[in-house]
């Protein structure tokens, strides 16, 4: 009986850890976000763009805010998605 309450705060204070996580996670690139808005309007645009591809990094790939995000960098960069990498560095071919 012990060992079971036992495992159950564990399994509670590791999904309260993940909630935590991923709210912070969203708050940065919320904050990328409203970043990247606010220098685009005081015309530091390349400034914009790193923030919109950090918000969007961020959102992840499957997110709708993060599809947005890149289709900003991409709408500033005049440059497609594939290139916001490093240079040098080709996706994989497996």
């Amino acid at each position: 009986m012990i060992a079971t309450l036992q495992h159950r705060h564990l399994a509670i204070a590791a999904a309260e850890a993940w909630c935590v996580a991923i709210q912070t996670v969203l708050a940065r690139a919320l904050h990328y976000e409203r970043a990247a808005r606010r220098d685009e309007s005081n015309s530091f645009e390349y400034t914009a763009a790193l923030q919109w591809r950090n918000a969007a990094e961020l959102f992840g790939p499957d997110a709708l805010a993060g599809e947005y995000c890149w289709r900003q960098w991409e709408r500033i960069m005049q440059l497609p998605r594939r290139l916001a990498g490093p240079i040098g560095a080709f996706p994989s071919l497996s």
